[in-house]
């Protein structure tokens, strides 16, 4: 025998080894193969991405809508809320926090109040958004002056809508707001 008498088989050709496209096959071990899994997805995972896209539209979807506008009651309430915010920045910084409400576009600021040689900082910004109807009025001054101890100085805020009335005002001495109807 020759050299290579190992090898008496002849070699294979590297693509016949390989089965033809789409045909299943078995593998030279022991036991059945198994077929390869089909491509796309199961059931089970296009229910979970459509739950999550479900989800993410009930909280998006909200989120693009147009503020709802406020009723009288409650533009008061919201324009009360505001400045005892506001009173309370002033007592937590110990520096005078002033609120200014535009009636006209029912756009209010809270900046703290130039002092010496300190420019005013904005603490916040919004707008009041009424429902039809409704009107925002001011009485008095238009700014409302928190200082650290709690005092104010400032005007009256009216909210309007029909027969309905409320005025949003300020204790001098304590700095807490008041509806009254």
């Amino acid at each position: 025998m020759t050299r290579h008498a190992a090898n008496a088989f002849p070699a294979e050709p590297r693509d016949a080894a390989l089965p033809a496209a789409g045909t299943r096959h078995r593998s030279r071990g022991s036991g059945p193969s198994r077929a390869r899994r089909p491509a796309g997805f199961t059931l089970a995972e296009l229910v979970v991405v459509l739950l999550l896209l479900g989800v993410m539209a009930a909280v998006v979807v909200p989120a693009l809508r147009a503020p709802a506008p406020d009723s009288a009651p409650e533009a008061a309430r919201r324009i009360a809320a505001v400045l005892e915010s506001a009173r309370n920045a002033a007592v937590d910084r110990g520096v005078a926090v002033a609120v200014r409400f535009t009636a006209a576009t029912g756009e209010y600021v809270v900046a703290t109040a130039p002092w010496l040689d300190r420019a005013p900082e904005t603490l916040g910004t919004g707008r009041l958004v009424l429902s039809p109807g409704a009107t925002l009025h001011v009485v008095g001054r238009a700014t409302t002056v928190f200082d650290p101890l709690r005092r104010a100085r400032g005007g009256s805020i009216i909210v309007r809508n029909g027969e309905e009335r409320y005025e949003v005002s300020v204790d001098h001495w304590t700095g807490d707001a008041r509806i009254r109807r």
